[in-house]
């Protein structure tokens, strides 16, 4: 940032744009995928364990949101024995070779672990044999509020990343630019699978005040001839707050090729 401020161009700068995460949009990396869990390391593993002691303050209303007597704790994960990291570090292994020995073993190290978010494929087991097509989610079933926990977390985790890098821009700026970023999708699926996709903190990031506008693209369910093309963002609450709403039309046209085909010199 102050790189850029000393550069001939920064004059004509209106707007620094945050991103992080999955295609600079803010959801959480490999969020979207259906075959696995974003994010079920030591760190992350301990942090949803205290922002659930935070949200539900005791054990016992743990229990009944999760339908669970059994839980005792928030906190029954054991960390992982790392002192073999350092020894494979000796030996010579590169940092990708000492992750391919680690991970196999993750699983069965955490699966033991009651208070942690569930995988993606726990929760699409549990929604198919549960006769729930996935549209909605029904609290007072213990199973999808952990489901919905798990997910939220992802958000609240992406939301900190925005409000702290955010909040350096801001510093930096000194109220001389605007600044956006891609949050507020809370239109953008159809289902309790694309929760990840929601930005379900987004009021976070609204009541901060660090960011002027948000963005965020047209439908992608809609971008055919003959649709509506909706909006994926909450427009109207984003106004209330007094925050500039930015749709970005990325459509390609009909000259243009398909959504995902290769790349031809002649699309130019």
């Amino acid at each position: 940032m102050e790189h850029m401020k000393e550069q001939s161009y920064y004059s004509r700068v209106i707007d620094i744009q945050v991103t992080c995460a999955t295609s600079f949009e803010g959801m959480y990396w490999s969020s979207q995928s259906l075959t696995q869990f974003a994010d079920y390391s030591e760190p992350f593993i301990k942090g949803f364990q205290k922002w659930l002691e935070q949200k539900y303050g005791t054990v016992e209303a743990l229990q009944k949101a999760w339908g669970d007597n059994t839980i005792t704790t928030f906190y029954d994960y054991e960390d992982y024995d790392w002192s073999q990291w350092s020894e494979w570090v000796k030996q010579g292994y590169s940092e990708i070779e000492r992750w391919r020995m680690v991970l196999p073993e993750w699983e069965d190290h955490i699966k033991d672990v009651r208070i942690r978010p569930l995988t993606y494929p726990e929760q699409v087991a549990y929604i198919e044999a549960s006769g729930n097509n996935g549209t909605f989610l029904n609290m007072s079933k213990g199973v999808e509020q952990q489901i919905q926990d798990s997910n939220d977390y992802l958000m609240e985790t992406i939301t900190d990343a925005y409000l702290y890098w955010g909040g350096i821009v801001d510093e930096v700026l000194e109220g001389e630019k605007l600044m956006s970023c891609y949050n507020g999708y809370l239109f953008a699926g159809a289902g309790a699978q694309d929760i990840p996709s929601q930005h379900t903190a987004f009021t976070r990031l609204l009541e901060s005040g660090l960011y002027d506008m948000f963005v965020s693209p047209a439908s992608y369910a809609e971008r055919d001839l003959g649709t509506s093309d909706t909006f994926m963002g909450a427009q109207d609450t984003i106004q209330s707050y007094g925050k500039m709403a930015i749709i970005e039309e990325d459509h390609r046209s009909s000259l243009n090729r398909p959504f995902g085909a290769a790349w031809d010199a002649g699309d130019d």
